[in-house]
């Protein structure tokens, strides 16, 4: 738990303040608390020896009326502020986590699942902000209360009837500490079985068009239930241990009463302590229970926001391992990109995805990339992106070193459309990314039309500028196959980037609509920079150079006319599918 709070420092620092008033409230609520039971007690006192007046009498009536009023008014202010700082630390945890995976490179991906990261921003993040905010007020308020009634009790009433009474409390949680230590494991092994349920979760929900068409629904469910059995046997055992604490602790609990009422009674018998002492001294031992009792669930949420905060730092102290240097270059055009004997593998392979690449790309030039499944094609692309670090070897643009050149920069020259078409659920110029501002000069409009115009979505910018703002399903799923390529696309090209990567990206369409859409794009962005990887060889019969991959080599680099005449593989694929067109 040290490390744990060490780590909200900078939160405790930031809000200290509130934590304080937090903290001088229930000090004062655990002063007022005592009132009551001690005017009870004197009460009984005065009347048992028939000494109580009429005047006294609503005095103590108005203590026990606006005590109880005043001490309610500040549980509410004080539960108020504790609340606001568990959602003001959930908001700058949550916000921290997900810039860190933004700047993360995509090796995070490749070790992680999705339900592993979603789980770590949900179910580890809420123990972590109770544990900073409620826990840590209970542990307090637990103490404050427990020492102002203990000390109330030993020098107010009688303090060896307190020390006989409270004896067996220590063993029990001596005997409860070691206990709940061993249950560390289980916590851990909790928070694995939530995050494989939920990532199982995420899939089911994700590829529910798949099962359904394979009428694999039972089997589905089934595979669901088993995740979610072994997440809720691990709870039971917490749970079970848990009831047996509260079993024992009440066990333990009822004895203490015991001693006290019999020891007690012993003291009233033999004039060393008044009845209505006795009783303000059952009262306050009652009003020990609930505090006492809390300490089981604060230090099993505890040991849970432990295991929470370890799977959380392991994200965020995780560092990119893609090279960024501090350089006054700065990428404000693109003149050429050059692969310098580049060799791959992805985080966690063996074998090298890439090798020995060298390749040239000027600015103008439309370049195909072909090759069989699984050559490299994708792969190579995606380093211009920087979203993993390079094993071996160099790339340049504009013949500089491309890590150093920011990030941002970098991006910001490339639309790129990947092979999965991903489209937010949510609405039509919100899945464009179309910045609204912009939008509304009419220059904003003729470069959406012209846009949606060139990949085939005409249709669309007229109803768009009627307002009609549908919204566009999760992942895109009421829109076609060919509309979501074109909207992706579309997308890339609002951006005017200086080079248009398109990865595999026309295979929902048609021959002819592919055919056209190319045309399009070379004809609009004929002094931009094209890399297009496709199976289909007629996509980039035009194209200014054509590379081929193999295993991931480049085997061979020329045009169209060329790889027919030089290229076996070549020559057998794109006389094949114009087989099949024809």
């Amino acid at each position: 738990m040290v490390k744990l709070y060490k780590n909200l420092w900078w939160f405790f620092k930031k809000e200290w303040k509130q934590f304080l008033l937090i903290a001088l409230m229930y000090i004062t609520i655990s002063l007022l608390s005592v009132i009551p039971t001690r005017v009870i007690g004197e009460v009984v006192d005065l009347i048992t020896t028939k000494r109580l007046t009429l005047e006294e009498l609503w005095q103590y009536g108005f203590l026990l009326v606006i005590v109880p009023l005043i001490i309610y008014f500040l549980h509410y202010f004080h539960h108020y502020l504790v609340n606001r700082e568990k959602h003001l630390l959930g908001y700058e945890l949550r916000s921290r986590y997900i810039n860190k995976l933004f700047d993360l490179d995509h090796s995070i991906y490749e070790e992680y699942s999705k339900g592993e990261l979603f789980s770590r921003v949900t179910e580890d993040l809420e123990s972590i902000t109770v544990a900073a905010t409620h826990l840590l007020e209970s542990f307090f308020s637990s103490i404050v209360f427990l020492f102002v009634t203990v000390f109330a009790m030993i020098f107010t009433i009688h303090g060896l009837l307190t020390l006989v009474s409270l004896a067996l409390l220590p063993f029990a949680f001596i005997f409860f500490f070691t206990a709940i230590i061993r249950m560390h494991r289980q916590y851990r092994r909790l928070r694995e079985r939530y995050a494989r349920m939920a990532n199982k979760l995420l899939e089911s929900i994700e590829g529910v068009k798949v099962v359904r068409a394979y009428n694999g629904e039972q089997k589905e469910i089934e595979a669901l239930d088993r995740t979610i059995d072994a997440h809720e046997s691990t709870w039971q055992t917490i749970v079970k241990f848990e009831a047996n604490f509260h079993t024992m602790f009440d066990f333990v609990y009822l004895f203490c009463f015991c001693i006290a009422f019999i020891y007690g009674s012993h003291l009233v018998l033999n004039y060393a302590l008044t009845v209505g002492k006795l009783i303000s001294f059952v009262l306050y031992l009652g009003n020990l229970r609930n505090p006492l009792l809390k300490f089981g669930g604060i230090f099993s949420d505890g040991l849970n926001a432990i295991v929470s905060n370890e799977r959380l730092e392991a994200i965020l102290n995780k560092e990119s391992t893609v090279d960024s240097v501090e350089t006054t270059c700065n990428l404000v055009s693109f003149e050429s990109l050059v692969f310098d004997r580049v060799y791959f593998k992805y985080p966690f392979d063996q074998d090298y995805t890439l090798k020995d690449i060298n390749l040239t790309i000027h600015r103008g030039e439309t370049i195909g990339v072909v090759g069989p499944t699984s050559s490299g094609k994708s792969t190579l692309i995606r380093q211009v992106l920087r979203q993993f670090k390079l094993t071996e070897g160099n790339i340049f643009i504009n013949g500089e070193p491309i890590q150093n050149y920011p990030i941002e920069q970098i991006r910001h020259l490339i639309g790129y459309v990947p092979q999965s078409k991903y489209l937010f659920g949510t609405s039509f110029n919100e899945s464009l990314l179309i910045d609204e501002e912009e939008l509304a000069t009419e220059y904003g409009w003729e470069r959406l039309e012209r846009t949606l115009n060139l990949v085939g979505l005409k249709h669309e910018f007229s109803r768009y500028r009627e307002g009609h703002k549908y919204r566009i399903n999760e992942l895109g799923s009421s829109l076609s196959g060919g509309e979501k390529q074109r909207l992706a696309i579309a997308r890339a090209m609002l951006r005017d980037p200086e080079i248009l990567i398109l990865d595999d990206s026309f295979g929902a369409l048609d021959a002819k609509a592919e055919k056209a859409l190319i045309e399009n794009i070379r004809r609009e962005r004929k002094d931009k920079t094209n890399i297009i990887v496709t199976k289909q060889l007629a996509a980039v019969k035009d194209a200014h150079k054509i590379v081929v991959m193999d295993e991931g080599s480049i085997v061979a680099i020329g045009n169209h006319e060329e790889l027919m005449a030089t290229n076996a593989w070549y020559r057998h694929q794109f006389e094949l599918q114009s087989g099949v067109e024809e």
